[in-house]
């Protein structure tokens, strides 16, 4: 008996490194992935080496996330050469979503989520003239939930796989308010970029799934995804000030699947090694294609990641590196002879510490 718990542990610890890496981001409008938007379906890790919340338990979790974009991608390339002035815009966006989740059974858990974001983009306007706006706030607040399909234990033959639903909130102001200049070097009031918005204007459903499957004594193959249904069309929000093209409020998806293995079950050590993807189509699965703008992109992200579980605390740390990419042209931008193209970051960093109680 105590061999069996000593693996059962040992097999659980490996995921833990997967509480906050996977499920719990998502990004929202193209061009640049910079929004906590889909709701946390469920984590893959917690205190004492389970994966499941146990009925009536409760965990608090903050996730951290740094985005920093510097290039303008167009289709798979680099092309800062086709920025105004020959520089591309500059964005950074620092979020943290805090996240309550309680366990209805062992196999039925509740999330609610609350991100707060802080964004700024430097970028050329028409007077060739680099200039700067922010934003701060809270974002997209969302409510889901998460259940496992088969029986909640830790040693389980062939693993699990869970299903979610959630709902996405507009709670992010998609018109924070910032400057915009003109040729002339005249400025007037206009909303910041989508990149650095705290939301996209749509209320959204999201479909989820995730599971995983023992490969090895101490390790586990993980996979899991989720995509965000817009009904909105479009924003009220236009592209530029005079333009009679508004923003889109797109759909949304992201993907992730790889390797976690324990490392040292004396410290609660695990790592991983997975892949993540993000990505905006250029039509919307209810409403199809639309006339706003939007900035659909496709990107992909080696994964590498360590996770410390001690008691009911668990702490990760990812660096993810860009891997693949491909910014398509709208279906604006085909109309209307633009190039098309946005920023997509070469790396982030996301952090997380979980507690249950």
């Amino acid at each position: 008996m105590r061999c069996s718990i000593s693996l059962s542990r040992t097999r659980t610890l490996a995921l833990v490194a997967l509480v906050a890496f996977y499920g719990r981001i998502a990004w929202a409008q193209g061009c640049v992935p910079s929004r906590f938007t889909s709701p946390s379906l469920g984590a893959l890790g917690g205190g004492g080496g389970d994966i499941y919340l146990s009925a009536g338990t409760w965990q608090v979790g903050f996730a951290y996330r740094d985005f920093h974009s510097n290039q303008l991608i167009v289709g798979h390339r680099v092309r800062n050469d086709l920025a105004l002035g020959g520089i591309p815009s500059f964005v950074h966006v620092q979020s943290v979503n805090v996240s309550l989740v309680y366990g209805v059974t062992d196999r039925l858990s509740v999330t609610v989520n609350a991100p707060v974001s802080r964004g700024s983009l430097q970028l050329t306007y028409s007077d060739l003239q680099r200039h700067d706006n922010t934003s701060s706030g809270l974002g997209e607040m969302s409510v889901s939930a998460n259940y496992w399909l088969r029986q909640a234990q830790a040693l389980q033959p062939g693993g699990n796989v869970a299903i979610g639903f959630g709902v996405k909130a507009p709670t992010g102001r998609n018109d924070v308010g910032g400057t915009f200049w003109k040729a002339d070097g005249t400025s007037v009031p206009f909303p910041v970029a989508p990149a650095i918005e705290l939301g996209d204007g749509g209320l959204g459903f999201v479909l989820s799934t995730k599971g995983f499957r023992p490969v090895m004594e101490r390790s586990y193959a993980y996979a899991g995804g989720s995509y965000t249904f817009n009904p909105r069309k479009t924003t009220s929000v236009v592209r530029a000030p005079g333009s009679p093209v508004h923003w889109a409020a797109p759909d949304t998806w992201d993907a992730n699947a790889g390797v976690s293995t324990l490392v040292s079950s004396a410290l609660g050590l695990s790592a991983n090694l997975g892949a993540l993807a993000y990505g905006t189509p250029r039509r919307d699965v209810i409403g199809g294609r639309d006339d706003g703008q939007r900035l659909p992109a496709t990107v992909a992200y080696v994964s590498p990641g360590i996770g410390i579980t001690r008691g009911a605390h668990t702490i990760t740390l990812s660096v993810p590196v860009r891997a693949y990419m491909n910014f398509r042209r709208s279906y604006f931008d085909v109309s209307a002879g633009l190039p098309g193209g946005g920023g997509l970051a070469r790396h982030l960093i996301l952090s997380s510490y979980t507690v249950r109680f």
